[in-house]
């Protein structure tokens, strides 16, 4: 089986982490990299050992050797490389959140119905076997009424590595998104209308955070 090519757009933390696990893959080639910062580009691309290397997306994006992509940037500039990545073809690997705001949301979802390619966001602890597990008693009814839910993923390396806006958020993103996607994936019936509202309060309290 001819291995697939994929190329990851946005080389900050999570990006090296894609570009980690797809080089271990046996039927991935990690084929193309791209960001704007060219030393991170630089360096990653020799870890890797890889040879194409980009700074515009769009130019990553006209190479037809390229069978899909890896979304790593800022949840907030999501939307423009994604749609891109559609139009051209490219299978999508969106990490989550799938963007900044609900309407950014429904026009990928709205490209992604005019394609014949696929689009998943990483929703990774939805298939994490820990998580899992812990779904099995609320599908045999063995938990009862569930009416709160504490969570925390322990997986900073060292906030060292981290850039000073996104320390800045850690808190709310470790203990607020993360615990979204755990309660979605084990409760989301219990949780359905209060899920509804979820988007739209996340982004806003984003935005206003200082």
């Amino acid at each position: 089986m001819d291995k697939v090519k994929f190329a990851v757009i946005g080389l900050g933390w999570f990006g090296q982490k894609h570009c980690e696990v797809l080089s271990d893959l046996s039927h991935v080639e990690l084929y193309a990299l791209c960001t704007r910062n060219e030393s991170r580009l630089k360096e990653l691309g020799e870890r890797f050992h890889v040879k194409h290397l980009y700074t515009d997306y769009h130019q990553l994006l006209n190479n037809d050797e390229i069978d899909a992509v890896s979304v790593v940037t800022m949840w907030d500039q999501h939307l423009q490389p994604t749609l891109a990545s559609l139009e051209a073809g490219k299978h999508v690997f969106l990490e989550k959140p799938m963007a900044s705001s609900v309407a950014d949301a429904e026009k990928i979802v709205a490209a992604t119905k005019k394609t014949s390619t696929l689009l998943i966001v990483d929703n990774s602890l939805r298939i994490n076997p820990r998580t899992s597990s812990a779904k099995a008693p609320t599908d045999e009814g063995r938990d009862g009424k569930i009416v709160s839910l504490t969570a925390r993923r322990n997986i900073f390396e060292s906030d060292a590595k981290l850039p000073e806006a996104y320390l800045s958020l850690k808190p709310l993103l470790v203990n607020f998104s993360v615990t979204l996607d755990i309660v979605s994936r084990v409760f989301t019936s219990s949780f359905e209308i209060w899920f509804s509202t979820i988007p739209r309060f996340f982004t806003s309290l984003v935005k206003d955070f200082p």
